[in-house]
């Protein structure tokens, strides 16, 4: 029993950690017709009296070769390889010799003999599906077309509903039968419409496993592909390696459409409003658990909400479901903002969105300052005293009162003067375009 169980294992190991490659080798002479040029095609022709050709694994395994004398007639030959065993240190050398000759349509002609090889390592045929001679020189062609691994499958490691993604859940996409291949084997590609396809970020790519959002993939477009499919392959453009994977993202929760922001109304105030418009309201056992303000560069958080969310009130005005911040502060002026959320379902997670379609900008309003300068008047009992207002700071138009009823200055060479005045106390205040006030002032 013992015997049987090592057996087994070997087997089993053997098998499941070896690397296999399907692929083409194309031989032949080029046909008559060689070429098309300005006025149309010409037809000089290659003969060959002898021709030889190889394919070597680590330049002394053939894997394919060919050998002929006497006059060889054009045509290529396509000979289909499948499943072929090969480790990661091999090298492919491809080498042509032939003795011929050229004849040009203009009646001309000439000797062309070859005799010359390439190497190609095996990540290069995985990379470029290529490598050898494609009728050059002197019209001969040996190589190797069409490389790839064989027999890998992509899966979800997500079981649980393997082909259906929320937006801000991660996908972990994985292969079976990968086996010991290299890395560049396991070059992840998307597409959104299942012809342009288009290859992962480095930091995903050439690795048996990757995980990754959607939004990673597709940015703040990513809202654009909710409720359609998307595409997931391995392999290079125009050589796929295996089977489309197809999911369907969904944003399996309200999506927030758009974002009533007013901004605080004088400097150093709070924000006055945020409210969030979603296209749906909560359904039953759905519920939002977080919700935060998130500085779209640095990511820091800000007026979170712990509270867990029910429901959402529908605003007749714009005909949308909405939730309202109530513990409103300050943000860091000039920087760029979203909404995010986290909803669930009977209390598990479902999908986590962020708001990235609908920022919003904190700028703390210009600060209103001024410094004032007065005259008494010129002889007891007078009224040709004077106080001079200059702004330093603000942001126009200017409202100025004294003693709580708004006057008229006059304006003079960037300076402001309220005249006609007797001596005595006089509260001055001046207003910006908000309303606010200076609030350091001593009036």
């Amino acid at each position: 029993m013992r015997i049987l169980y090592i057996l087994f294992f070997l087997f089993t190991n053997a098998f499941c950690y070896c690397q296999t490659y399907d692929f083409d080798v194309i031989d032949g002479v080029l046909c008559n017709t060689c070429w098309e040029g300005p006025q149309g095609p010409t037809y000089n022709t290659f003969e060959a009296t002898k021709f030889t050709w190889s394919v070597k694994q680590n330049s002394t395994i053939t894997i394919a070769s060919g050998n002929k004398n006497g006059y060889v007639p054009n045509g290529k030959n396509t000979t289909n390889y499948t499943n072929k065993v090969f480790s990661t240190t091999s090298t492919f050398l491809i080498t042509i010799t032939s003795t011929g000759s050229v004849h040009y349509e203009n009646g001309s002609s000439g000797s062309c003999n070859t005799n010359t090889s390439v190497t190609a390592t095996l990540d290069n045929l995985i990379i470029n599906g290529f490598a050898g001679f494609s009728d050059s020189p002197c019209g001969i062609t040996a190589r190797i077309t069409n490389f790839k691994p064989s027999n890998l499958v992509i899966t979800n490691l997500n079981v649980g509903n393997p082909n259906n993604v929320c937006a801000g859940e991660m996908l972990n996409l994985s292969v079976n039968g990968a086996g010991s291949y290299p890395n560049v084997a396991f070059h992840w590609q998307y597409s959104v419409d299942n012809s342009t396809w288009i290859d992962f970020p480095t930091a995903k790519n050439n690795r048996t496993i990757t995980e990754f959002s959607i939004q990673e993939l597709l940015g703040n477009s990513h809202i654009n592909y909710f409720n359609k499919p998307l595409y997931f392959r391995l392999g290079y453009i125009g050589r796929p390696f295996t089977n489309t994977f197809t999911i369907n993202y969904s944003p399996c929760a309200p999506v927030a459409e758009r974002i009533f922001y007013q901004g605080p109304k004088c400097n150093g105030d709070n924000i006055q409003a945020i409210d969030v418009f979603f296209d749906r309201n909560l359904t039953q056992n759905e519920d939002i658990n977080i919700m935060y303000v998130l500085n779209s560069v640095t990511s820091a958080i800000s007026f979170q909400n712990t509270a867990i969310i029910k429901s959402l009130v529908f605003d007749s005005a714009v005909q949308k479901y909405k939730y309202s911040f109530t513990n409103l502060g300050k943000l860091e002026n000039g920087q760029t903002y979203n909404i995010k959320y986290q909803t669930r379902l009977n209390e598990q997670n479902t999908g986590a969105l962020e708001s990235t379609n609908t920022p919003f900008k904190y700028v703390d309003p210009e600060k209103l300052s001024f410094n004032t300068k007065s005259e008494i008047p010129s002889c007891l009992g007078g009224d040709d005293g004077l106080i001079e207002i200059t702004i330093t700071n603000g942001t126009p138009p200017f409202h100025f009162y004294k003693n709580h009823e708004e006057v008229t200055p006059e304006y003079n060479n960037g300076k402001y003067y309220i005249r006609n005045l007797s001596q005595g106390n006089y509260n001055i205040v001046v207003t910006d375009a908000s309303g606010c006030i200076d609030k350091t002032a001593n009036d």
